[in-house]
C-alpha cells in the first residue's frame, strides 16, 4: 500500500497501479474513474488542506506521497512524515527550493539562465513586462501582469518575475541518492483558461529541444539536485526564450507531465520515484516489465477541460473505466461522479490522446475539446438530463 494525497491524484494513482502498487487515494474530487480502481476518498474543500493530516492518520501505516498542491504546505509534509515515510521530498527541501530568490542565486551562481526576480515593485515598469506571482501557488493560478492602476504585490506573500516571450514546457527529472538527477523527458505545456490566464492547460510530449537546450536540462537538473537534494519525480516548468530554457518554477513532487510521458515512452516512472526513497519495496511489487501496457512509440498529449458555463452531470451519465493496470490507456479521465455541479471555469475532466505526430495528437485534442464543451454547455442549459452520452470522447 501506498498513500497518495493531494488537491487532485488521479494520474499519480493511476500510475502508481500501472507500477504494481496498492494506492490509496485521498484529494478533493474522488473522481469516478479514480474510485472504480483504488481506494478513493474525498476531503471537503473546506477541510484543505490541515484535513489531509486528519484523514492520513485514520488510515494504516504505509509510505505517502503527494501530488500539487501539497508543496504549497511544508510544514503539513513533515507533520504527516512523523507518522508515514515519505516517498518524497520532505519539508524542509521544499521550504528551500520553492523560494524564488533562493533559486534565482542557485542559478545565477551556477551561470544558468535565470529570470529576474523581485520582492518590491518601485522603479519597475508598470507596462505588463513584469508578473505578480503568489509565493505559494500551483497550476499557473494567481498570476497576473503588473500593469498602471492595479495593486502591487502584497509583502511576504508575493513576489514580481520578468515576464518572458516565448513557448512554456515543462521538464520532468528523477532525482537519485547521492545528489544526482537523470532528465525523463520534455513536455510543451499550454497556458490560459477561463478565469486563469497563466493557469495550466494541458501537456503534449515528447518534444525535441536544441542541443544545447537538453544539455542545459541536464545540467540543471543537476543542479537543482545536488544543492537542494531533490529525489524522486520533480519538474521544472520554464519558458523558451532566446534559445535558452528559462525556469520560471520548481515542482518538488510527481507533476502533470509524469503521465504523458508514461505513455509516450512506457517506462513506469512511478515505479523510478518509489526505487529513488525505498528501492527494495519497489523491487518486491515490481513485476519485471520494462514498459507500461499498451506501449507504443508515439507523442501523446493532455487537455484539461474547464466548463464554459454552470451545469450538473446527468445522474443518468454512466463513465467508462479502463484500469490501467490491463487496459489500454483511456481516453478519458478525472471523471466527475454522476449529479456532479460544476461552475464557470472549474476543471470537469480530461482528454488525453495520441498519435505518430505532435501536430497530430494536438490537432485530435483540439476537436474533441470543441465537442466536450458544446456537451457542458448543453448540460448547463438542459431541464432535464440529455441521453446518456457515454464515453464518445
Amino acid at each position: 500500500m501506498v498513500l497518495i494525497v493531494g488537491a487532485s491524484v488521479r494520474a499519480a494513482a493511476f500510475s502508481a497501479l500501472r507500477a504494481g502498487f496498492d494506492p490509496v487515494a485521498i484529494d478533493l474530487f474522488a473522481d469516478w474513474d479514480l474510485q472504480h480502481v483504488c481506494q478513493a476518498h474525498r476531503l471537503e474543500p473546506a477541510n484543505y488542506p490541515e484535513g489531509l493530516a486528519t484523514q492520513t492518520a485514520l488510515l494504516p501505516r504505509s509510505p505517502w506521497c503527494y501530488t500539487g498542491a501539497i508543496e504549497n504546505h511544508p510544514d503539513l509534509i513533515d507533520r504527516i512524515t512523523r507518522d508515514r515515510p515519505l516517498w518524497g521530498n520532505s519539508g524542509e527541501v521544499v521550504r528551500r527550493v520553492r523560494d524564488p530568490f533562493a533559486l534565482t542565486d542557485l542559478l545565477r551562481r551556477f551561470g544558468l539562465p535565470a529570470v529576474d526576480t523581485r520582492r518590491h515593485s518601485r522603479g519597475l515598469p508598470t507596462d505588463g513586462s513584469w508578473l505578480v506571482k503568489r509565493l505559494r501557488s500551483a497550476g499557473g493560478a494567481h498570476i497576473r501582469p503588473f500593469i498602471a492602476n492595479e495593486p502591487g504585490p502584497s509583502e511576504g506573500i508575493e513576489c514580481l518575475q520578468r515576464r518572458l516571450i516565448g513557448p512554456s514546457g515543462s521538464a520532468v527529472f528523477v532525482g537519485t541518492r547521492g545528489g544526482s538527477a537523470r532528465l525523463v523527458g520534455v513536455t510543451r505545456q499550454w497556458i490560459g483558461h477561463e478565469g486563469a490566464a497563466f493557469g495550466y492547460l494541458g501537456s503534449l510530449g515528447p518534444v525535441r529541444v536544441a542541443r544545447n537546450v537538453q544539455t542545459q536540462l541536464q545540467q540543471l537538473g543537476a543542479v537543482l539536485a545536488g544543492e537542494f537534494e531533490l529525489r524522486g519525480l520533480f519538474g521544472v516548468d520554464f519558458v523558451l526564450s532566446h534559445g535558452k530554457a528559462w525556469p520560471v518554477e520548481v515542482n518538488p513532487r510527481p507533476t502533470a507531465s509524469v503521465e504523458v510521458l508514461e505513455w509516450a515512452t512506457g517506462r513506469s516512472l512511478f515505479r523510478e520515484h518509489a526505487e529513488a526513497f525505498n528501492a527494495e519495496d519497489a523491487e518486491n511489487v515490481y513485476d519485471g516489465h520494462e514498459t507500461c501496457p499498451d506501449h507504443r512509440p508515439m507523442k501523446v498529449g493532455k487537455l484539461v477541460v474547464f466548463a464554459p458555463v454552470e451545469g450538473r452531470v446527468p445522474d443518468a451519465m454512466t463513465w467508462k473505466v479502463v484500469d490501467p493496470r490491463s487496459g489500454p490507456w483511456p481516453k478519458l479521465a478525472d471523471l466527475p461522479p454522476p449529479g456532479t455541479v460544476f461552475q464557470p471555469g472549474q476543471p470537469v475532466l480530461t482528454l488525453l490522446d495520441a498519435a505518430a505526430t505532435a501536430s497530430a495528437c494536438r490537432s485530435r485534442l483540439i476537436r474533441r475539446l470543441a465537442r466536450w464543451r458544446t456537451r457542458l454547455r448543453s448540460w448547463g442549459e438542459a431541464t432535464e438530463p440529455p441521453p446518456n452520452a457515454g464515453q464518445h470522447g
